[in-house]
């Protein structure tokens, strides 16, 4: 049977994670056929093993491409998508995980009975490595500045704003469309999808947190080092120049509206962070202050006993006696 969504796990080095999100495409509760299509991208842990073992508990739904050598999360994305054989496609990276059994029914239902919408997002909860929640809901409380409800090129291309990548469902003919000028190496693969599908459809969204997003430090988005950092950055502002010479026709007045309601944003955390760095400056002077008075208590304590020892035994008699009722 012909599945309507095929679900796309893309998969690097997570086999600490992989598990749960495999696990977590299963627990969905749907009335139509869908196929889960893994990809692995030449990992070198155990993930390789977790797939095949997938595949082998459920072979009717579960089918696997494995690269002898590593090719990036965009061509392995571009590849997945063409073998995709689903009327949708649904991704789910690898370190995340589905927190609602009826994620995909209803990313259906919204898909299906829209006229001009070909693609849908869900809200979104942030957790830990521990799976412990740090932020519920993060789109609907605003909690970071990139993911918002501003759901137009224009917001997304101006402060690089995101649609979390695994809350996704797109019309497959749509996004491999999309995928085709999508180049291998870029900066973020998931920044150049979104923005190309603002420019093709209207998003929609379920406003429910129906995933869970890790941030963690190593992943693509979070280099390790102060050098991917920069190369990353750098990468992205590249991808938002060949953006603005690729779609002359954006409006240039909003995009400038969005980045400085961004900048001003970025004013006032810099502002907080001063104000905090004050106020802990302020705690650890007192807490020095401290310190220095109980060591000079205690070098006075030390010295009290050889004191007394000089003095003579009667007058030492009555100094310790003083010191007795004093409690000291």
């Amino acid at each position: 049977m012909t599945p309507l969504v095929t679900i796309i796990c893309t998969v690097y080095n997570e086999e600490k994670y992989l598990q749960k999100a495999l696990n977590s495409i299963l627990e969905q509760n749907t009335d139509f056929p869908y196929e889960i299509l893994v990809v692995d991208d030449a990992s070198s842990d155990s993930s390789p093993r977790i797939i095949e073992s997938f595949r082998n508990e459920h072979p009717n739904v579960v089918r696997v491409i494995t690269h002898k050598e590593n090719q990036g999360i965009a061509a392995t994305w571009c590849e997945a998508c063409l073998e995709a054989r689903g009327t949708y496609i649904a991704r789910i990276d690898d370190d995340d995980y589905w927190i609602d059994e009826n994620k995909l029914k209803e990313q259906v239902a919204l898909l299906e009975a829209s006229e001009d919408s070909l693609w849908c997002c869900t809200d979104f909860n942030m957790v830990d490595n521990n799976d412990a929640i740090l932020y519920e809901c993060v789109t609907a409380n605003g909690i970071f500045p990139t993911f918002n409800t501003e759901d137009n090129y224009e917001n997304t291309l101006a402060i690089k704003g995101a649609v979390a990548s695994s809350t996704w469902m797109v019309d497959a003919e749509l996004i491999r469309e999309v995928n085709r000028g999508l180049k291998k190496g870029t900066a973020d693969e998931a920044f150049y999808i979104e923005l190309e599908l603002f420019q093709k459809t209207r998003l929609s969204r379920i406003n429910k947190p129906m995933s869970a997003l890790r941030m963690n430090l190593g992943s693509g988005s979070r280099p390790l080092s102060i050098e991917d950092a920069e190369k990353r950055f750098e990468g992205l502002k590249q991808q938002q120049i060949a953006f603005l010479d690729k779609y002359p026709n954006a409006d240039l007045r909003q995009i400038a509206v969005y980045l400085f309601d961004f900048d001003m944003l970025k004013d006032l955390e810099a502002f907080k962070r001063d104000r905090e760095i004050e106020r802990l400056h302020g705690v650890i002077s007192d807490m020095s202050a401290e310190i220095n008075q109980l060591q000079a208590d205690y070098k006075h304590l030390k010295e009290r006993p050889r004191r007394i020892a000089a003095m003579p035994a009667r007058l030492a008699r009555a100094a310790y006696h003083r010191v007795i009722r004093r409690g000291q």
